[in-house]
């Protein structure tokens, strides 16, 4: 395979030809590896509600438009959903504790170094821990991790609660 560059979008435009060929030819070939609920499985890896932007939109999106980290996630995230990872909710709540963290001023969550300096460092550095790709199978662990932290914290401890129930409710 041939794309000239490493880029996510040469990549999608060389699949989706291939996908096409055997159709038009008349030829009956399977694409393998077969994408089929790749799509969603992008989505759901991603926090989105929706495949219907497609993975490499999805998977371009989430690397702010750089096409070769894009290209490298995208086989990152092949190779999951190949051998079959079971994605939790974890991923999802942590993003959205960020998002929350972040946009939410009037949150209730009033934390500072002297009430929890463990708690405040960690949800510090999480934005740095989630871009790390070696932590793209310990969400669940990080997520753990800050409820033990959090766990006298009655703000922080209802705010997971509720981001954990809205991300288990879409996934249904």
């Amino acid at each position: 395979m041939i794309l000239g560059e490493e880029s996510i979008t040469a990549l999608m435009h060389h699949i989706y030809g291939y996908q096409a060929a055997p159709g038009s030819k008349e030829v009956n070939d399977e694409l393998n590896p077969n994408f089929n609920g790749f799509h969603d499985f992008a989505a759901a890896y991603y926090g989105r509600s929706s495949s219907s932007r497609g993975c490499k939109n999805i998977i371009l999106s989430a690397h702010f438009g750089q096409e070769k980290e894009a290209f490298v996630a995208f086989f990152e995230l092949l190779d999951l959903f190949k051998n079959g990872y079971q994605l939790s909710v974890s991923k999802e709540v942590l993003f959205k504790l960020i998002e929350t963290l972040m946009l939410d001023k009037n949150e209730a969550l009033q934390l500072n170094e002297e009430d929890n300096n463990a708690l405040y460092v960690t949800l510090k550095m999480l934005p740095v821990s989630l871009k790390d790709p070696d932590s793209m199978a310990d969400y669940d662990w990080i997520l753990n991790r800050l409820k033990e932290l959090g766990a006298d914290n009655v703000a922080f401890t209802n705010l997971i609660a509720g981001l954990e129930e809205k991300a288990a409710v879409r996934r249904l």
